[in-house]
């Protein structure tokens, strides 16, 4: 695209939908810089829209990669759902401190 040249928001929203909110692919596939990406973004619900629902679009799609991985037995990713999705189950990590035995006596 020449230098200059404004690129229709509807055009920005679709990129920014097909690169899952990365601003900068996005900015690189339309041919600007990624500050004025930013720009154009602040200044538009539209583009804010966008950037929100492509970043969902990603983060809906991990889950549900990470769901698959679960399934199939991945122990990392068991480890990791229990840890952030089950801490209502009593899945933390935690660290436990005896203070049970009695304070050492110091004669000065």
């Amino acid at each position: 695209m020449k230098q200059g040249t404004r690129v229709p928001t509807a055009r920005v929203a679709q990129v920014l939908l097909e690169t899952y909110g990365n601003v900068t692919a996005a900015a690189s596939a339309l041919g600007m810089r990624r500050e004025s990406l930013h720009r154009r973004i602040s200044r538009s619900k539209q583009l804010r829209e966008a950037l929100e629902e492509g970043r969902a679009q990603l983060v809906g799609e991990a889950m549900s990669r990470l769901a698959q991985m679960v399934l199939q037995g991945d122990k990392t990713a068991i480890i990791f759902v229990l840890k952030t999705w089950g801490k209502s189950e009593g899945f933390t990590e935690r660290t436990e401190v005896d203070v049970a035995h009695p304070q050492a006596e110091y004669d000065w």
